[in-house]
């Protein structure tokens, strides 16, 4: 803990994490140098010093005066591998976690694939153990793990670590995730909706990095969104801020499913019908060649690509539904009037496909003129954002441990 000094304990505390905020941000930096940026005393920024060396979470180097007069300068530098910590994405069908020290660089990441139709008890399992190892891989043992942020989609209870609700993945409903996973890790476990931190992670290291009003919209599987206002993230009052099931309001009754699930559904339904209609034997001939005339073949990837290729059928599927979710991101534009939305998930990566329909979609049903980017983090947005605030969560507390975890 940190010294008696005059100063009361939250006050140094806070000095002191400021102090770290800047080691972390631009260092490593002399005393002068700290002096200057946090505008604290010099005798106040030594007293911290001293703390924080002998704490373990900065480290310390003299350097000579040389040919002026004075003391040597004490320069500074925040110790980043005194820990880990872990970000989680816990998907419908792939499963995301990236490991990184304490100034937030990445060590090791991993993404595999799930089965959608994984249970709730084997899903946390795989989980664990793709922690314990991505941990391994980025070189810490896993005693060294400080803190893991999880994003789930679904509505979260943040303060506890339920998943109150989350339609998308079986068993989910009601699950104590925080707990879980803290007792398999050992480790506190912070949960948060996806969506929120994929708000995050865009705006820490993607297109929406300074921006203070942001809506990140998932729009793979299902619609959801993460909203930012004056870089605050809002949550509602029992986590359901950016839940779009407003949707099933619209004309077209569509729900809150995304562009990947409607792609799906509708093509394969598209698809369908041309098999069963012989007047239609010359329409839709790249979807059905591409799909090997099987239904069951089509996804919104090989939707994309036909579309892409000419195919009227698939060209004019993709227009409905995309003119459906320029609806919903209206909705968004209107109410929030943010600086940016960015579309996210997995359609991201054919963002030159789907961002001219949204946009035109978009700018016929508001007033005001809205900026709207495509994800340049793809399938790593929820991940990055929850290593943030991972780093985040853990900065403020790592000047009431006793020492770094690591030597």
């Amino acid at each position: 803990m940190l010294n008696g000094a005059a100063a009361p304990p939250l006050l140094r505390r806070l000095n002191a994490t400021r102090v770290l905020t800047e080691l972390r941000a631009s260092g490593p930096l002399r005393v002068t140098e700290l002096v200057e940026l946090t505008g604290f005393s010099r005798p106040t920024i030594e007293s911290i010093a001293d703390d924080l060396v002998g704490l373990g979470w900065a480290s310390e180097s003299v350097i000579e005066a040389g040919q002026r007069r004075g003391r040597p300068a004490r320069e500074l530098t925040f110790r980043a591998d005194g820990g880990v910590v872990l970000g989680v994405d816990v998907g419908v069908g792939r499963v995301t976690l990236i490991a990184a020290d304490l100034a937030g660089d990445v060590r090791a990441e991993r993404s595999e694939a799930l089965d959608s139709a994984l249970g709730a008890p084997d899903r946390l399992a795989r989980v664990v153990e793709l922690a314990r190892e991505t941990i391994g891989v980025a070189g810490f043992p896993l005693y060294s793990l400080m803190r893991a942020v999880v994003g789930s989609p679904g509505i979260v209870d943040a303060e506890s670590g339920i998943v109150m609700q989350s339609p998308t993945l079986p068993g989910w409903n009601g699950l104590h995730l925080g707990e879980e996973l803290s007792a398999a890790l050992g480790c506190a476990v912070q949960v948060e909706n996806d969506a929120n931190l994929a708000a995050e992670g865009e705006r820490w290291r993607g297109v929406g990095e300074g921006i203070r009003d942001l809506v990140f919209v998932l729009a793979g599987e299902r619609l959801g969104a993460g909203i930012v206002v004056d870089g605050r993230t809002v949550r509602g009052y029992a986590g359901g801020a950016g839940e779009m099931g407003f949707t099933q309001l619209f004309a077209t009754g569509q729900g809150s499913e995304g562009i990947g699930a409607l792609g799906r559904e509708a093509g394969r339904d598209a698809l369908r019908r041309l098999l069963a209609d012989s007047d239609a034997a010359d329409s839709g001939q790249l979807l059905r060649s591409l799909a090997g005339d099987d239904p069951g073949q089509v996804n919104v990837e090989l939707l994309l690509e036909a579309a892409r290729l000419g195919d009227t059928v698939a060209r004019d599927v993709l227009e409905d539904i995309l003119a459906g979710v320029a609806r919903a991101i209206a909705v968004l534009a209107i109410l929030l009037n943010p600086q940016l939305i960015v579309v996210g998930g997995a359609v991201a990566d054919a963002a030159g496909q789907i961002l001219p329909p949204l946009r035109e979609g978009v700018s016929q049903l508001t007033l005001l003129p809205t900026r709207i980017e495509a994800s340049v983090l793809s399938h790593r947005a929820v991940a990055l954002g929850a290593v943030h605030a991972a780093v985040e969560a853990t900065l403020e507390e790592l000047v009431e441990r006793e020492a770094p975890i690591r030597a």
